[in-house]
């Protein structure tokens, strides 16, 4: 299945008004900040593009190591003509990129993961690189909502039952297995993620989709702003 058709493409309406929300709100962040040099972190089928507003002289470049995603991307690439697309870890220039955005990637990896990519983010930034980070919020009210949503329209989500939906609301951990990759966000907390970015990475921003007014209280992504 293509990944639009998860995503801002769904035919539930609430799936796709969050998903645009979050690319609009992800390019308004990228707006605000100064660079030559932009990177999309496994940017899946690079529908994040279609609402970056491009800068003449800035170069854009987009890293999708999925060989499903990257085939996804090659059949938008008439709408991303202005996009370099890299397929392969070590195409990435090092010390090169200005920004670099990871959207709705790290909360499928693992914590050994989740270190190595912050190795490869430093690896590839320029000092004082800006990093912006969206993951979904799967904890407290917002996890209510959104579980009993994939309840409602029967979208498949490993873990989800009655035992794990009340831990999501209480911020109690949940066990995700031992495999390299995550297909399901439950289980996910933001909040262990936003302690691990503050080791690794200055946070100079923190903000909420689709509604930033209402916080961390009832949203879909949070967003973090980091410097290197």
């Amino acid at each position: 299945m293509k990944y639009s058709k998860l995503t801002n493409k769904s035919n539930i309406f609430l799936k796709r008004f969050t998903h645009t929300s979050r690319h609009i709100h992800c390019s308004k962040l990228v707006r605000r900040l100064k660079y030559k040099t932009y990177l999309d972190y496994g940017t899946g089928d690079g529908q994040l593009f279609e609402f970056i507003k491009i800068k003449k002289k800035s170069k854009y470049y987009a890293y999708e190591p999925y060989k499903k995603m990257y085939q996804q991307f090659i059949n938008n690439k008439k709408k991303l003509s202005h996009v370099k697309l890299i397929k392969k870890e070590e195409d990435l220039r090092k010390k090169y990129y200005d920004i670099i955005s990871i959207n709705e990637v790290i909360e499928h990896l693992p914590p050994k993961k989740i270190i190595k990519l912050f190795k490869i983010i430093k690896s590839i930034t320029k000092k004082n690189s800006f990093i912006i980070i969206s993951v979904p919020i799967e904890i407290g009210l917002s996890s209510l909502v959104k579980n009993l949503i994939r309840l409602l329209f029967n979208s498949k989500h490993e873990g989800l039952n009655l035992n794990n939906l009340i831990r999501s609301i209480f911020q109690k951990k949940i066990y995700r297995g031992k495999g390299n990759y995550y297909k399901s966000h439950i289980g996910f907390n933001h909040l262990d993620l936003k302690q691990n970015l503050e080791i690794h990475f200055s946070i100079i921003n923190i903000s909420y989709s689709p509604f930033n007014i209402l916080k961390n209280f009832l949203n879909s992504q949070i967003f973090f702003v980091c410097r290197v």
